[in-house]
């Protein structure tokens, strides 16, 4: 590991080269992609491994997420999927005949995307934007490749150097209009933007809709840390969610175990996903 992390950082240094060869990795890791079914459900998916969302061997990424999201489905006229990734949630929500808006930056990942809407004859079902949900409209570096692109730099402890620069806009922006008088369902995946991305949807969170969002405490922040993890809680409390932790037993999430987490720098529930409703 040492090893790798130091020609890491000596490729950094190159910045040109550095980029040819993140290129040539991020080829060689889509072809590597596989086709497979969705266990209880009427698609399937290319994905996994490097973009994680989809097969992992016999195995789906996220079964329990993807359950209890079909769930709000029934009763919901839209979904967005911010942070589509390879479009397993927006192939869900295709597959439930509702309407779906996919949010999705990278020029690789979404071209998994549009792959598997295609495959799956969902083309009139998902509405995709190639741009990134922020707190305004901007032009913005992104970082990293795959699942771990993210607009914070150094995420995961990743390059630096290597980014695109992508539009920005607020989800208010882009959807309130369309969306004011529906019912909607919400999945948040942006790898340490969760603050900004909530902070330009006032209007929307404002009718409460259900919302599945991944949120990290330590893991990938480039200090160990998500300064902004308590005020996420802090602002969807205020539009009066309530959060349970997406475990077996839909773990209620209190002012308390929040508090704790944050004080001890420690977290140990067995997933980074919550749900607010």
């Amino acid at each position: 590991m040492n090893i790798v992390r130091a020609a890491s950082r000596i490729l950094m240094r190159f910045p040109n080269l550095n980029k040819a060869l993140r290129d040539t990795r991020e080829q060689m890791h889509l072809k590597s992609l596989k086709w497979g079914r969705v266990p209880g459900y009427n698609f399937k998916i290319l994905g996994g491994g490097w973009l994680v969302a989809g097969v992992h061997g016999e195995d789906m990424h996220e079964l329990r997420e993807l359950e209890i999201v079909g769930k709000y489905l029934g009763t919901a006229d839209y979904f967005i999927d911010i942070g589509a990734n390879s479009g397993i949630f927006s192939c869900l929500s295709a597959s439930y005949g509702i309407k779906c808006f996919a949010f999705e930056p990278m020029p690789a990942n979404l071209k998994i995307l549009l792959t598997n809407i295609r495959e799956n004859n969902f083309n009139r079902l998902v509405e995709v934007f190639p741009l990134a949900v922020s707190s305004e409209v901007d032009i913005l570096p992104i970082f990293n490749r795959g699942q771990g692109a993210s607009l914070t730099r150094g995420w995961g402890g990743g390059d630096t150097t290597d980014c695109i620069f992508v539009p920005t806009n607020t989800l208010d922006g882009v959807l309130w209009s369309r969306v004011r008088e529906k019912n909607v369902v919400l999945k948040i995946d942006v790898e340490g933007a969760e603050y900004s991305v909530l902070s330009g949807a006032s209007n929307i969170l404002s009718r409460k809709p259900p919302l599945l969002l991944e949120l990290s405490l330590m893991r990938n922040h480039p200090n160990g840390f998500n300064p902004n993890f308590e005020r996420v809680f802090q602002l969807l409390w205020s539009y009066g969610y309530s959060a349970s932790i997406v475990d077996e037993k839909r773990t209620p999430v209190s002012e308390e175990m929040v508090s704790e987490w944050v004080n001890s720098r420690d977290i140990d529930i067995g997933t980074e996903n919550f749900f607010f409703e």
